[in-house]
């Protein structure tokens, strides 16, 4: 490879993709369950068999917006050096997050198989093929300790989403720091759109979008979780005002790029 390639490689590595944030791949919540749904897209559908929930999309936004250093696999496929202390630091907020929670996350990564059938893909695969440990070292700033760092293969369509979807670039954060999965889910599909509408999404219609065919409890209990995430909302860009939601004038909303 070039470096001429190399760097318009770098220049695509976004944080996030509007496939991944507009259509309900992730479920929108911090505690998933494994089952097998389908997705109405954009001119087609998207099937998804496994677990996956927005703290695999918060894994997976560290890695791209993260990440020490990348690459590419002999066949093709994006790889990535991350630090998987300093992911365990931002998912466990106060304390550093469980080390086996963590690897059943990257396990359904592994395992749960996403199926595009819609105009821009046709492509079935798991979003990672490879987590492992690297031979590449750095050491802790402060106590001199020495750790290893962590390479992340990402499979065929996990590259391909990467390459060829429409890129979103913001810093995943806030968003990792949010109290309850539906919020997470509610500010990644918000952030998805270059321009919101003419005074703002409705509240309740943009929770069925998120939620699907939910119960009114159900809907309630979300805007309760919203209520509690307001400051942090903010944050992220986002206000909610009068069953409204809007992109905070004081932030800056990410920058879509056409492929």
């Amino acid at each position: 490879m070039n470096q001429k390639q190399k760097q318009k490689k770098e220049i695509a590595i976004s944080t996030a993709t509007v496939h991944e944030n507009r259509y309900s791949i992730f479920q929108p919540t911090d505690r998933p369950v494994e089952k097998t749904f389908i997705v109405q897209a954009k001119n087609g559908t998207i099937k998804i068999a496994g677990k996956l929930g927005q703290p695999h999309k918060d894994i997976l936004e560290f890695i791209k917006h993260n990440h020490i250093k990348y690459g590419y696999t002999k066949d093709g496929r994006l790889a990535f050096l991350i630090d998987l202390y300093q992911l365990r630091k931002l998912l466990g907020r106060k304390n550093l997050y469980n080390y086996e929670t963590l690897n059943r996350l990257f396990e359904d990564l592994l395992k749960t198989t996403i199926e595009f059938n819609t105009e821009s893909f046709k492509i079935k695969g798991s979003f990672l093929t490879l987590v492992t440990e690297s031979k590449v070292e750095v050491k802790h700033s402060k106590l001199g300790t020495v750790r290893k760092l962590t390479r992340i293969e990402f499979s065929k369509l996990g590259t391909e989403i990467i390459e060829k979807d429409i890129k979103l670039f913001y810093d995943p954060t806030p968003i990792m720091k949010l109290q309850h999965g539906v919020s997470k889910a509610l500010v990644r599909y918000v952030l998805s759109h270059r321009n919101q509408p003419n005074g703002g999404w409705k509240l309740n219609a943009l929770l069925e979008t998120i939620l699907g065919n939910v119960s009114s409890e159900t809907i309630r209990n979300a805007k309760r979780f919203l209520k509690k995430d307001a400051i942090q909302l903010r944050k992220c860009g986002v206000i909610i005002l009068n069953n409204r939601v809007f992109l905070s004038e004081n932030s800056e909303p990410p920058k879509p790029i056409e492929k």
